[in-house]
Order: C-alpha cells, then sequence, then structure tokens
C-alpha cells in the first residue's frame, strides 16, 4: 500500500493560511510600534508645553523667585484621562515646590528645550518633561529646573 499525499490544493491551503497569519501578526505588531509611539508624542507634546507655561511664568522677586503656577498649565493635562499629574520646581539644588520625590533628569536639559524620560514615581510609571529657564535675581542668573510628570494609564488606553 501506498502512503497517501497530500493533494496540492491542501497544501497550498495551509502554506497560505500560515503566510496569512505571518503577515497579519507583522502588521499588527506594526501598528501596535506606530500607535504607542504616536500616543508617547501626543503626551510628551502636551508635557512640554505644561512645563513650559509653568517655565514663563517664573518671575524675579526682591528675595527670590516669585513661582506662580498657571492653572492651564496642569489643567491640560487633566483634559486627556483621569491621569495623576505631578510637578517639581528646583532652584539650584533646592526644590522650592511640588514633589521632592519626582526624580530629576538622567541629564541637565539645556534652557528652552524640554527633554523627556520615563520613571517611577509614588509606585507608578510616569512620563515626565523636564525645561530649564535662567531667572536673574538680584543682577546673578539662577537656572530654575521645572518638571512636569504625568501617569501612563491614558497614554496606554490611546495606544490600545
Amino acid at each position: 500500500m501506498t502512503p497517501r499525499v497530500p493533494s496540492l490544493r491542501r497544501r497550498l491551503m495551509v502554506q497560505l493560511l500560515g503566510l496569512a497569519l505571518l503577515l497579519s501578526l507583522g502588521l499588527y505588531l506594526a501598528v501596535r510600534v506606530v500607535a504607542d509611539r504616536a500616543a508617547e508624542a501626543t503626551q510628551d507634546n502636551i508635557l512640554g508645553a505644561s512645563a513650559t507655561s509653568i517655565a514663563e511664568a517664573l518671575r524675579a522677586a526682591d528675595d527670590g523667585i516669585l513661582v506662580d503656577i498657571p492653572y492651564s498649565a496642569l489643567a491640560m493635562l487633566g483634559e486627556l484621562s483621569d491621569d495623576r499629574v505631578f510637578y517639581r520646581i528646583v532652584v539650584g539644588d533646592e526644590t522650592v515646590t511640588g514633589y521632592e520625590t519626582l526624580p530629576l533628569p538622567p541629564a541637565p536639559p539645556r534652557p528652552g528645550a524640554p527633554i523627556y524620560y520615563t520613571t517611577r514615581h509614588l509606585g507608578a510609571e510616569v512620563r515626565v518633561a523636564a525645561t530649564l529657564r535662567g531667572v536673574p535675581v538680584e543682577g546673578r542668573p539662577s537656572r530654575v529646573l521645572v518638571l512636569v510628570a504625568q501617569t501612563r494609564e491614558g497614554q496606554a488606553a490611546i495606544a490600545r
């Protein structure tokens, strides 16, 4: 008795289904990567605008720097999702307001050019925008670092 050989039609069907499965998986992964990057870029833009808004509101006062955080700077972050928002303002090496536990950036940003990084804060993964601004106090420039962070649940939901 001769062994039965699968038909040509069946072999082609199995090969085509396997190829379709691989292409579908590849397409899914590509779309997922693009969606993650787009969601992160959107969050970065909003975080950067918030940090820049706070930095631009800083003013020199008689005895230091006046920090008046605009309502809109943090409100724009809450519009997208129910994520938690954190901030920290550092003059020199001293935190003047905000969460002292919010981690500083791995490298200092250049003035006017925010940098973005992901870290953990209070048990949650957060995306942080950090910007640096010079504010003249008593004739001397003071470097002020502004950090604004947001948890990433909303970004994950957008990517999904």
